[in-house]
């Protein structure tokens, strides 16, 4: 019979990425990281888009075990070693006094290893961050700013963090003009017959091509930070006693980029009152008390860092990323929905049209909107 210590976990107190329930992890794995099959517990974990993700408990304490996208990361070696370097970062930065949220801790297997190699799958562990839960959609203002300060701590630990230890895993991840090539593809080749349905959000993508001109020169004058890279709310997990953020997950994105974007994607999914992929559009737009809640949250903690052009280009980032999110969307559709899991058909294409929707709220709102971001 398992041993827990304390109530054992629930899966959906850590919402990290999503598993189809239906793959099993290979007992050798489980060994090398100390646990015996006999004596343990192993449930899918979580609703990403990415990794298979698993909590395991047994004898020892609960941990995360992950098998990695390699379609996705294929180059695990650097993924594992810019993990270390961000997580050693961060607890500098806690030793300093800069930092006192909490991280995953990657965990070695018996022989050192950060990652197991089994079966044609790379495995990983990490430890079990507990009294936790994640959320997908923002319920209140104050929750807002205590999600994107939490966001702006962890950008502000990153500043010493040089540029040339992190390795660019996934090349161009937020790069507006790679994403509209490869939009265009997806249109020209409709493998699947799948581009008369979206007729209409790719004519309205090819509309928006102007704004990769100004990403672009905004860019060219920004000094590049290591970034997180994929701040939704749902890499957060919040204390559930009293209700604070206590974490920053899924560090595998945290790579060179620009704080635009991490802004970017804040208010993609901190301010609309849908999640992304809801389909009553009618009621996705920017709550402008939610918006002035995350302006303040995450430019506070960067002051000391921040210069007056990366300040002008939180803008830019907030209408940028949900137009590239919504295109990536659209292309995954197009595409089959190779890289996005869905649960449902036409989920991606759902996708895209609700980012596309507050996309559209965002631009038209900027005279109400922007000036929120002037302090």
């Amino acid at each position: 019979m398992p041993i827990f210590v304390g109530r054992r976990p629930r899966a959906h107190e850590y919402d990290r990425t999503v598993t189809d329930g239906s793959a099993t992890v290979p007992t050798a794995v489980l060994n090398r990281f100390g646990v015996d099959e006999r004596d343990a517990v192993v449930e899918p974990l979580g609703r990403g888009h990415i990794h298979r993700t698993y909590l395991v408990c047994g004898a020892s304490a609960p941990f995360v075990l992950q098998r990695i996208n390699e379609t996705v990361f294929p180059d695990s070696d650097r993924l594992a070693g810019n993990i270390e370097r961000v997580t050693d970062a961060l607890e500098q930065a806690r030793t300093r006094g800069d930092y006192t949220l909490e991280w995953p801790v990657p965990l070695k297997d018996g022989r050192g290893n950060a990652l197991v190699r089994v079966s044609g799958g790379t495995w990983r562990a990490a430890s079990y961050i507990g009294g936790t839960y994640a959320i997908d959609e923002v319920d209140r203002p104050e929750r807002a700013r205590r999600g994107a300060e939490a966001f702006g701590r962890f950008c502000a630990a990153l500043v010493p963090v040089d540029l040339q230890d992190l390795a660019e895993l996934i090349p161009g991840f937020h790069n507006f003009d790679r994403r509209w090539a490869h939009l265009e593809q997806a249109v020209r080749a409709d493998t699947l017959g799948r581009a008369k349905e979206a007729a209409a959000e790719i004519d309205f993508c090819r509309q928006q091509r102007p704004l990769g001109a100004m990403l672009r020169a905004a860019q060219a004058e920004l000094p590049r930070r290591v970034c997180h890279n994929d701040t939704k709310i749902n890499n957060l997990l919040f204390d559930r006693s009293d209700h604070r953020p206590r974490a920053v997950i899924d560090l595998d994105t945290c790579m060179p980029g620009w704080w635009m974007h991490d802004f970017g994607d804040i208010v993609r999914t901190f301010c609309s009152p849908e999640p992304e992929d809801s389909v009553r559009l009618d009621h996705v737009r920017v709550r402008e008390d939610v918006f002035a809640a995350v302006c303040r949250g995450f430019v506070e903690p960067l002051v000391p860092h921040l210069s007056e052009n990366e300040r002008d280009s939180l803008w830019l980032g907030a209408r940028g990323i949900g137009l590239i999110i919504g295109v990536r969307f659209l292309s995954d559709y197009l595409e089959g929905d190779r890289y996005f899991s869905v649960s449902r058909p036409g989920q991606n294409l759902e996708r895209a049209r609700n980012q596309l929707t507050l996309h559209r709220d965002l631009t038209a709102r900027e005279n109400e909107l922007r000036p929120h971001l002037a302090g």
